[in-house]
């Protein structure tokens, strides 16, 4: 096996699904979106699942049936980490499947599972063949170099995301204890109430600059939020609470 070889696989279905995410998800949107967590063209959990599934099951090939089983079964395992992963890291979840039949932890869902295998199919017998034969051609010397080059543009890529990835989380636990204390103050102490106020409309304000992209420009965590409506809704909510308990103490006080 040519490690190197698997390495461009990687790259080149991660930049392919990301393709595909994006449409999908701006045709929904009716606006473009960047799908993923990188600001390159990868969604890296598509390469994870294509090169997992040339390595595992291409002795299997003789064997669609099994192809298919066991595709489902590493496609689900590829989501359901994958998942579990970018949870912990953003404090919010990409994808949910909770209010389907059959959902496990709403990471994976059996529907999602027969579309998998379903895919794995056409990626194997149809896809990937052309695929390879075709990186298959390039000079071994040539992809060594891609390689090299994609890779240092990936780990600098990669440790930009978690940065943001940080960043959003910080200010959402702020927002959240900012959140706690005020109405705490409202309860126990009203004659803090006003500078509990002010701090939280600041962090407010901040909040709606860094959606709009106002701050943080160098390392603009805004990014995460337009490319995935998801966790802007869910900073979208935080302020609707936080202008919700203002509106209510206006009307206490």
């Amino acid at each position: 096996m040519n490690v190197t070889l698997y390495i461009l696989y990687f790259f080149f279905y991660s930049a392919v699904g990301w393709l595909m995410e994006s449409l999908a998800c701006s045709g929904a949107q009716k606006r473009w979106i960047n799908r993923g967590f990188l600001t390159g063209p990868m969604c890296p959990i598509y390469g994870t699942g294509a090169v997992a599934l040339t390595v595992l099951l291409t002795p299997l090939r003789a064997h669609p049936v099994l192809v298919c089983l066991l595709g489902m079964v590493i496609t689900d395992v590829v989501e359901l980490i994958t998942g579990i992963l970018m949870e912990k890291l953003f404090h919010t979840r990409w994808w949910d499947y909770s209010n389907r039949k059959y959902n496990f932890m709403g990471h994976i869902c059996l529907r999602n599972t027969l579309y998998w295998g379903i895919a794995t199919l056409g990626f194997m017998y149809l896809v990937h063949p052309v695929i390879s034969l075709f990186l298959g051609k390039i000079p071994m010397t040539a992809v060594r170099v891609i390689v090299a080059i994609i890779l240092i543009i990936f780990v600098i890529d990669l440790i930009a995301a978690f940065k943001n990835a940080a960043d959003l989380r910080k200010i959402k636990d702020t927002l959240k204890k900012l959140y706690d204390k005020f109405s705490g103050a409202q309860e126990e102490n009203p004659d803090e109430v006003d500078e509990e106020k002010r701090e939280l409309l600041d962090t407010a304000d901040t909040l709606e600059d860094i959606r709009e992209g106002n701050r943080y420009k160098k390392h603009n965590p805004a990014r995460i939020l337009r490319m995935n409506p998801r966790i802007d809704n869910e900073f979208k909510r935080i302020l609707r609470d936080i202008k919700r308990i203002l509106s209510d103490q206006d009307e206490r006080y």
